[in-house]
C-alpha cells in the first residue's frame, strides 16, 4: 500500500505531499521501516524540490528529530492519559 501511494504521487506535479495516518495498522517493526522508507524516498534527488507532510498518532522515537530536514510537531493530546 505504501508503494503504490508513493507511485500514485509521482503521477501529480504538485509541490505537497500528504499522508494521513498511513501506519495506523502497522506494528512497531513495519512502521519503523514505513518511515525509514519514507525518509528516504523524500531525500531522494527526484522529490528535492516538494515538501512532505507525514500525519500519525504514533509512535516517533524512530525519527531523528535532529535532522535539519525534519520537524515534528506534537498536539497536545485531547484527553490526558
Amino acid at each position: 500500500t505504501l508503494a503504490f501511494n508513493l507511485a500514485l504521487g509521482d503521477e501529480s506535479d504538485s509541490p505537497f505531499r500528504a499522508m494521513d495516518e498511513f501506519d495506523v495498522f502497522m506494528d512497531a517493526v513495519n512502521r519503523r521501516i514505513s518511515m525509514k522508507t519514507l525518509l528516504e524516498f523524500a531525500r531522494s534527488d527526484n522529490h528535492s524540490n516538494k515538501q512532505f507532510l507525514f500525519i500519525t498518532p504514533q509512535d516517533l522515537s524512530a525519527i531523528n528529530a535532529d535532522d535539519p530536514d525534519v520537524k515534528v510537531q506534537k498536539m497536545i493530546a485531547a484527553r490526558p492519559s
